[in-house]
């Protein structure tokens, strides 16, 4: 019992480092993979006006998931791993901003929106959740399973 009890600690153990790490990136690539789309799929096209600040298609082609992996000292000051998910150049999360929270006509002073709020990354968000969340799990779980088979 002893043994097994020690054998039990020791594969424990060994999951910090790599093992946790890769584990950890691969399950938030997939999570950021599966929002990313969802995203994409929501995110409204330019119809190409002419006074347009980007053309048709840019806002959707700059949406990329984005993969921090904090490290075990950092962690320990509040760092935590997650996967960030949004445009990548400023004029895209400025437009994006727009259109998710709607915009406001600057020469008119009354505050009043110029454009309606099309709120395209939370319903994305929110449409994904619970396959996220699941996916995550599994692919963490298996992870681990795998490790402590080792």
């Amino acid at each position: 019992m002893a043994n097994e009890y020690q054998d039990l600690l020791t594969k424990l153990n060994s999951l910090s480092g790599d093992v946790l790490h890769q584990a950890e990136r691969t399950a938030l690539n997939e999570v950021g993979k599966l929002v990313q789309e969802a995203i994409v799929t929501l995110t409204p096209v330019q119809s190409g006006v002419p006074e347009g600040i980007l053309a048709p298609g840019q806002l959707a082609a700059s949406i990329k998931a984005r993969v921090h992996i904090a490290q075990d000292t950092q962690v320990l000051s509040g760092d935590v791993s997650r996967v960030t998910i949004g445009p990548t150049t400023q004029v895209c999360k400025d437009v994006a901003n727009w259109i998710e929270n709607g915009h406001v006509n600057a020469r008119a002073k009354t505050g009043e929106k110029r454009t309606e709020a099309n709120p395209f990354i939370r319903t994305a968000q929110d449409e994904t959740e619970e396959a996220a969340v699941t996916t995550y799990e599994s692919i963490m779980t298996a992870a681990v399973q795998a490790a402590m088979e080792k």
